[in-house]
């Protein structure tokens, strides 16, 4: 037994224990407490001792490590003896349920990558799950991170992030790890070589798993490949292990690309002939001789109506033409054609309602209560930030330490789930934890307005009447910011009357 204080040694005893090191740090301030000042608040510092924790029994499966809280055990995690074992112990059965283990090898600096990522099955809000390490150093590397991702390209949906554990070796003069005073970056002197094996190998990886859920026998690529200007690495070997957990989803099919793919040929088809239809009830407008409106004469006539620009205090006069592919709706101008994107319309009108009804929000008391099952680290990080869910008009109380139930909710998200919404204030908790109180509860209020306003508002492919139609194109040139939507996508592409006739070559004047 050892005690030190001031880096010198007071105590030194032989005596009996367990197998193993056990280190006690009392006053750690005493003599700096200047320091102490630059710590953030209770919940932030637990998070990163958490991270820090995770990094290490990853990285050494062969021990024993042990995490206490406030004198409660929270983490017991026993030696492991592979990874996916370690990741069992330490994360939610939603996660060890759909690991995938890999590996690959180039030969030219002696470099190896093995780890375990997600299926497409599981995904997240934030990167808090993607630890990269090299040489058995725990670094945070953007670019590693990011080569990841885009493995995932087209498997995962907008603004979700897969876990990752990924483990590279190499030789050392290909490395400096010298370049952070904490040594917690790294500099390659061919980056690109190892990104681009990452890429590869968690692409490779998921499309086995994707044809092997399909029942096919070799993976199928559904996408076309884009030669790069970076040199081709040398034949890789990848040997994947057997201790792969598979979850075969019932509705796998339908979010297939090689599905998706004929139905957008069915689709296309159905399009070409309702267009045919269109062509062969042709009226001319005659104060626009040269454009063709491709709707019957009653249509024009029952729907132009006007609708008031608050912005300009100007009425906009527009004859509605139609709904495009089930998502956007098309209307005519003096000017040309206009095509509004349903979904971002919708979602900027719900989120303006919120802003201008924050006080006033109506709620719906639900007869069956939602219940949200988090992790317990996800727990702590939000309870402070409970009431912010009350001042949205979702009335949410903590039933444990890893479930919420959900009482009310407002209109707008009547019979919608709130797991997606909840999930993500959490990943967005992580991303602003260095931003100062106030200005997190603002941007937090604003982030859920908008996850609120996209869940409750139509969707693309959601088939709308004449009025519904109507109602939207009002409603949003009533809004002051109605270019875009509250995530920041366009709502609105106008194209001219000389645009269309350049395109056909018309634009001979």
């Amino acid at each position: 037994t050892l005690e030190v204080s001031d880096g010198i040694i007071h105590k030194e005893t032989v005596t009996a224990c367990n197998t193993g090191t056990e280190i006690a740090i009392h006053d750690l301030f005493y003599n700096v407490p200047a320091r102490k000042k630059f710590l953030k608040a209770k919940e932030t510092e637990w998070r990163t001792i958490l991270q820090l924790f995770y990094a290490i029994c990853l990285d050494y499966p062969q021990v024993h490590f042990k995490l206490y809280n406030e004198k409660k055990l929270v983490h017991n995690c026993p030696i492991a003896s592979h990874l996916t074992l370690r990741i069992e112990q330490l994360y939610e059965k939603a996660l060890s349920h759909n690991i995938l283990v890999f590996e690959a090898e180039e030969g030219r600096m002696n470099l190896k990558v093995s780890g375990a990522l997600s299926d497409p099955q599981y995904s997240r809000y934030d990167r808090n799950q993607i630890f990269v390490f090299v040489n058995k150093r725990w670094v945070k590397n953007h670019k590693l991170a990011q080569a990841l991702i885009k493995g995932y390209q087209g498997m995962l949906q907008p603004e979700r992030y897969p876990a990752g554990f990924i483990f590279i070796s190499l030789d050392p003069e290909f490395v400096d790890i010298n370049i952070h005073p904490r040594k917690e970056e790294v500099q390659f002197l061919h980056p690109r070589i190892v990104e681009l094996l990452i890429e590869t190998t968690v692409k490779e990886r998921l499309e086995l798993y994707t044809a092997q859920s399909l029942g096919a026998s070799t993976p199928v690529s559904h996408q076309p490949k884009q030669q790069s200007s970076i040199p081709t690495l040398p034949t890789n070997t990848h040997a994947y292990s057997n201790n792969q957990v598979w979850r075969i989803s019932q509705s796998f099919e339908q979010n297939s690309p090689l599905i998706s793919q004929e139905k957008q040929q069915l689709e296309s088809s159905q399009f070409t002939q309702a267009i045919a239809q269109h062509f062969t009830s042709q009226v001319v407008n005659p104060e626009h001789p040269t454009a063709i409106t491709q709707v019957p004469t009653s249509i024009l006539q029952q729907n132009t109506i006007q609708a008031q620009d608050v912005t300009t205090t100007a009425e906009l006069s527009y004859t509605l033409v139609g709904q495009a592919l089930d998502t956007y709706i098309i209307i005519q101008t003096t000017e040309g054609l206009v095509l509004i994107d349903q979904h971002a319309a919708h979602e900027r009108i719900i989120y303006e309602r919120l802003k201008a009804n924050f006080n006033t929000i109506e709620r719906v008391k639900l007869l069956f209560p939602q219940v949200i099952s988090i992790a317990k680290n996800d727990m702590v990080a939000l309870e402070p930030y409970l009431m912010l869910f009350h001042n949205v008009g979702l009335i949410i109380e903590q039933a444990s330490a890893t479930e919420l139930i959900v009482q009310e909710t407002p209109i707008y998200l009547k019979n919608q789930p709130v797991q997606d919404i909840v999930q993500q204030t959490i990943g967005w908790i992580h991303e602003l934890q260095q931003v100062d109180m106030q200005q997190l509860q603002k941007s937090l209020q604003e982030k859920i307005h908008a996850q609120m306003s996209c869940k409750a508002a139509v969707k693309a492919g959601d088939e709308l009447n004449t009025a519904g139609m109507h109602e939207i194109i009002k409603e949003l040139y009533a809004q002051e910011n109605k270019l875009t939507c509250p995530h920041g996508r366009p709502t609105i592409w106008a194209l001219s009357q000389y645009e269309i006739e350049k395109k056909f070559k018309r634009n001979y004047k």
